[in-house]
């Protein structure tokens, strides 16, 4: 299902001048065109716009976002946890019980630009890149690494989690070849009976060595 720059401001609450102005920024990747050139938005576009709306509602900027990770990696891992930022700043305190997880319940970040490579190797766990618009993930996986070794961070301390990766068997063992463990398959927004009967398609995909 694709839709038009109308119909994904309409359905995102956002403006038609907003999309195009995320786009510009890299807030969003340029969605695809249809044969006339148009913009013609994916699921996977308006799922993103989604989040985005709800992060917009917080009012919370990407540097106050960062901030607050690291404040809570310190809380989640330091018996007596303190942190001085700009819009965090607390002195030493005692939070517990701790995460099960250990060091700490893993920090994905989605995006594909530059921008987004730097913060997940600034204070993330994992990269979450979106196969569309022409992006070619494998690409961008070398480009993280590659990153990440002229920022001193070893890259096998970061994992790599495609989202709507396409139900392709081929493209899936190139994911595997390029050292991404995990994939998540697009699954159409439909009735359930047509649901269960794309997923029984798609079965055989868990078993190429991705995750479906």
């Amino acid at each position: 299902m694709s839709y038009s720059i109308a119909e994904a401001a309409r359905r995102s609450g956002l403006s038609i001048d907003t999309l195009r102005y995320y786009e510009r920024i890299k807030l969003v990747d340029p969605p695809a065109r249809d044969a006339s050139g148009r913009r013609a938005y994916s699921d996977e576009d308006l799922s993103w716009l989604e989040f985005l709306t709800k992060l917009r509602t917080t009012g919370m900027p990407i540097k106050m976002m960062r901030e607050y990770v690291l404040a809570m990696k310190a809380l989640w891992t330091q018996d007596e946890a303190s942190y001085h930022g700009e819009f965090v700043n607390f002195d030493p305190v005692w939070s517990w019980p701790k995460p099960a997880q250990r060091p700490h319940p893993p920090i994905i970040l989605g995006g594909e630009s530059d921008h987004t490579l730097r913060r997940v190797i600034d204070y993330c766990d994992g990269w979450f890149p979106r196969p569309r618009g022409g992006f070619d993930v494998v690409q961008g996986v070398e480009r993280l690494h590659r990153m990440a070794t002229e920022k001193g961070r070893n890259p096998a301390t970061l994992t790599t989690i495609v989202f709507g990766a396409p139900n392709d068997a081929k493209v899936l063992e190139g994911y595997e070849k390029a050292g991404i463990p995990s994939a998540l398959l697009a699954i159409p927004d439909d009735s359930r009976d047509e649901i269960l009967r794309y997923l029984d398609k798609i079965a055989p995909l868990a078993k190429v060595g991705v995750p479906a």
